[in-house]
């Protein structure tokens, strides 16, 4: 079952849409929405800082100019100069899900790293770093994950309890 979309790229929007009405057969709760929100918007800068591309491969090194500028070795790519490009993805809730996204002015800078830097604000050629995004497969552990944490919250839930503690009669048969 696919639930994540295409990546869309323009030098004024980075973003991916996930169908969580698919994977789950049903509207999501606005808190499942939110909670795959989180925890999409953690892998990918996990993900990002970690090394490593969408497609689950190394990024490209460094050159040895931007590695000194930056102080560190030409393999420790992290997408992180100062944080502000992975600090603006976002997500939003949809008509069927989730939209991802990379906000405001750090959008042509994303833009730049998916796509090699065509558009980049001050590089105007270099690697491409597909950094942003989810795969179907990360997409579809994410909104799992969210399910069972909504479904293990209301299996501690004992409604009687609480019934009873309002000062409510129950009948238990």
């Amino acid at each position: 079952m696919a639930i994540a979309g295409k990546i869309k790229l323009s030098k004024s929007e980075v973003s991916q849409s996930f169908n969580l009405d698919e994977i789950y057969g049903r509207k999501p709760t606005s808190q499942e929405v939110q909670n795959f929100i989180e925890l999409a918007k953690e892998r990918i800068i996990e993900r990002s800082q970690s090394g490593v591309d969408l497609n689950n491969e190394k990024f490209k090194r460094y050159s040895e100019d931007y590695a000194d500028f930056k102080g560190v070795s030409r393999s420790d790519v992290d997408m992180t100069l100062l944080g502000d490009m992975l600090l603006s993805v976002n997500g939003d809730a949809t008509r069927n899900g989730v939209k991802m996204s990379i906000d405001g002015d750090e959008a042509p800078k994303a833009f730049g790293h998916m796509t090699g830097f065509k558009g980049h604000p001050t590089i105007k050629n270099g690697p491409k770093r597909e950094f942003f995004g989810l795969t179907n497969d990360e997409a579809e552990l994410i909104a799992e994950a969210v399910q069972e944490q909504t479904t293990s919250f209301f299996d501690q839930i004992d409604i009687a309890s609480i019934v009873r503690n309002i000062g409510l009669v129950v009948d238990d048969n």
